[in-house]
């Protein structure tokens, strides 16, 4: 095969991956806006500063700016969390951007219950380990009914959504509605009057890099 015939593959792959809605340059460029949203927001932020985190999150347009990242930072921030030796100020700030953006709240259950970055980062790892058994078992607990469903789905926050996909593209309506929740101002929002299976449709490929995250903690 020469020279040109390669190029020539590359290219129709590049095209077909874009077609799926799979950008192969997205991971490198959320990366490269995170370092940058990050350190505009520690500059501004000095960990040093013994202050309330929720406070210096609230109303402050570089968090605000990380969080308008959207899903696309979540497998960054978790990164940095890990590895961070900081358990302060600025740790915990990434703590408060993952739970917005993912739209849980593990604080509420005491199972789940954190204090500090650290813990966070541990009990947000176990949390998304168990998000495709937690879907898979609200799907047939026959006991529940709908909103019950619809309202524990929701608790789950939007690394459950790759794994509703499949019953959304089935029709199930309680599944559906969890997805019109969770996806609130994002950019895959959905509404009760969307056609579920064209939102899955549209979507799914969109979600793939997440579900990747989710599976691979």
């Amino acid at each position: 095969m020469n020279k040109w015939s390669i190029a020539t593959l590359a290219i129709l792959a590049g095209v077909k991956a874009f077609s799926l809605g799979w950008n192969p340059f997205a991971a490198a460029s959320a990366d490269k806006r995170l370092e940058e949203k990050l350190a505009a927001l520690y500059e501004k932020n000095d960990m040093s500063v013994s202050s309330n985190p929720y406070d210096a999150t609230k109303n402050n347009p570089d968090f605000e700016s990380i969080v308008g990242l959207g899903i696309d930072a979540l497998p960054g921030l978790h990164d940095k969390l890990a590895v961070s030796p900081d358990n302060g100020l600025h740790a915990y700030m990434l703590a408060i951007a993952i739970e917005t953006i993912a739209k849980v709240n593990l604080k509420r259950a005491e199972a789940t219950r954190w204090a500090t970055a650290k813990e966070f980062e541990a009990v947000w790892t176990e949390h998304l380990r168990s998000v495709p058994a937690s879907v898979e078992a609200i799907a047939s607990d026959l006991a529940l009914e709908p909103e019950q469903r619809r309202s524990k789905l929701v608790d789950l926050g939007i690394p459950a959504l790759p794994f509703l996909m499949d019953h959304v593209e089935s029709g199930e309506e309680p599944f559906f509605s969890a997805v019109v929740e969770l996806t609130k101002h994002t950019a895959f929002e959905a509404s009760p009057e969307t056609d579920p299976k064209e939102w899955a449709a549209r979507h799914k490929a969109r979600l793939s890099d997440l579900k990747q995250y989710v599976l691979s903690r």
